[in-house]
């Protein structure tokens, strides 16, 4: 149960770096998107998994 909640909490780590404007100003290219989208996906199964 603690692995899965550290992964979580790894995930959202990640989630929160990829969201944090670079540079001073506010870029969203198409890739970061796709790893934010991925990185939500992921920890939203984690939470699922826990809730088992």
């Amino acid at each position: 149960m603690a692995e899965l909640e550290s992964k979580i909490q790894e995930t959202q780590k990640k989630l929160d770096y990829e969201n944090m404007p670079s540079g001073g100003g506010l870029h969203s290219d198409d890739e970061d998107d796709t790893e934010a989208r991925r990185l939500i996906a992921e920890k939203e199964a984690l939470k699922a998994e826990l809730q088992k």
